[in-house]
């Protein structure tokens, strides 16, 4: 029956027909498995890291042995010595120096007789040990070299030129102009100028400090702080400011006695016979700030500056200041040759330190100290000499390079570019000349002065009366 069963396509246990079941592809299921992680093996890990720590400290120990062990042996191979003794400097006493060499002396016999085997003097017997006297060392003396001539010269003058500076200084003060102003928001406040000023004139009841104009432009009070920081009030006397000079004084009855006697008058230079490469100080503020000095040398004499009715010289130097500087220039005589302005450097674009010479001053500082007014007519010119006057044509006198307007002159009708030849009877060959003509006329007097002038074909004289002005 079940070979008749397979053999008709029949399961002999269900009894279905198999080709029936095979032919429908609902009838397959599949198993569904889940493969879990191997757990891990705690124990054998603890035994790993066991082992690891049982090893590490075997190696320790045997490396600590080995250690231990070879350190003498190579201490042998090497030959390392004992502790190196700490070196002291000695302080240059003899004694100190023996007491430290007899302590390294004594501490080398105890180790000597340490390794030596000890002996037991006899009762009787005093062993007494006889120090080896040890000699002083020598000291080392360092001489100082011999200055030289030419060094020694060369401290010599500076001394002498510190020497000057310090006795020209007794005649210079500071002059201080406040200005009462305003802030943005109002607020009232005092503005202060500084310069350096110098007494160049007393009198039985004054002394007469001269200083520069632009610092006094404006102020509304004038002071003068003496050499000892004592501060007095001053009264503005008066100023040119083509010259930039102005002179103030301050009343003997408010200095004391003491500081009186220290402030002397300058001495003051009327020859003007200053060469070139002189040697000169410049003192006062002549770097901005108070109190300082320079030396050097005139580096040129022949610079004029031209200002309205005047021609100055001014000295030039070698030494770099400020634009704000003031003071004076002093020879190695202790005279003062020239008074600082930044004016004349600015005209001739010289950035070093320049001065006027107050030879050519000295007449117009004598003005200012007495308020006298300043003779006026009102060009600037400059010289014409015979050579320039062969070259171009030109005739001696003063070449007018431009007129002040409404000035005396322009009244008169004096144009630019006419030739002052005379004013009266006297002859303008140059500006020097004509400065000292026109000094000696008092404001208000009428004078006639001549003059070439260009005309179509050649120069033609002309005259104009003018009457001096003042300012």
């Amino acid at each position: 029956m079940d070979n008749e069963s397979r053999e008709n396509g029949r399961d002999p246990v269900n009894g279905e027909n198999r080709d029936n079941s095979a032919g429908k592809n609902d009838d397959y299921v599949f198993m569904n498995q889940v493969i879990k992680k191997k757990p891990v093996d705690k124990k054998a890990w603890a035994l790993r890291i066991i082992v690891v720590l049982i090893l590490a400290v075997c190696a320790g120990i045997l490396a600590a042995f080995v250690f231990v062990k070879m350190v003498p042996v190579a201490e042998n191979l090497v030959g390392a010595d004992k502790t190196a003794e700490k070196v002291q400097i000695p302080s240059g006493k003899d004694d100190d120096s023996s007491t430290v060499i007899a302590a390294s002396s004594s501490s080398s016999a105890e180790a000597s007789s340490s390794s030596a085997p000890e002996e037991t003097p006899a009762p009787s017997e005093t062993v007494t040990a006889t120090p080896t006297p040890i000699p002083s060392p020598t000291p080392l003396i360092i001489e100082k070299p011999e200055e030289k001539d030419y060094i020694r010269d060369y401290r010599n003058l500076y001394r002498e030129m510190q020497n000057v500076a310090y006795e020209s200084e007794k005649s210079l003060v500071q002059v201080i102009a406040s200005t009462q102003e305003q802030d943005f928001f109002n607020q009232n406040y005092t503005s202060q100028a500084q310069a350096c000023g110098v007494c160049v004139a007393e009198t039985s009841e004054n002394l007469y400090i001269l200083t520069n104009h632009h610092q006094l432009a404006g102020a509304e009070e004038l002071q003068v702080a003496l050499f000892n920081n004592t501060v007095v009030g001053a009264q503005y006397q008066g100023s040119d400011e083509e010259t930039d000079l102005a002179v103030v004084s301050v009343a003997k009855a408010d200095i004391g006695e003491e500081t009186l006697g220290s402030i002397q008058v300058a001495h003051l230079d009327s020859a003007g016979g200053v060469s070139r490469g002189e040697p000169i100080l410049v003192l006062g503020n002549p770097f901005g700030y108070a109190n300082s000095m320079a030396f050097g040398m005139v580096t040129s004499i022949t610079n004029k500056i031209s200002v309205i009715d005047a021609e100055y010289n001014v000295y030039l130097t070698d030494i770099e200041g400020s634009e704000s500087g003031s003071g004076v220039m002093v020879n190695l005589d202790g005279e003062v040759i020239g008074i600082l302005s930044a004016q004349p450097g600015e005209a001739i674009g010289s950035k070093t330190i320049t001065a006027f010479a107050f030879s050519q001053i000295r007449g117009d500082v004598e003005r200012l100290c007495n308020n006298e007014k300043q003779p006026y007519v009102g060009i600037r010119g400059q010289d014409v000499t015979p050579g320039t006057s062969q070259q171009s044509g030109v005739p001696e006198g003063i070449l007018v390079t431009s007129v002040v307007d409404d000035s005396p002159a322009m009244l008169s009708g004096i144009k630019e570019y006419d030739v002052i030849t005379a004013i009266g009877d006297e002859e303008t060959k140059n500006l020097s000349k004509y400065q000292e003509i026109i000094s000696n006329y008092a404001p208000g007097t009428a004078v006639q002065i001549k003059v070439m002038r260009k005309g179509a074909e050649d120069y033609e004289e002309m005259q104009f009366d003018l009457q001096i002005g003042e300012r």
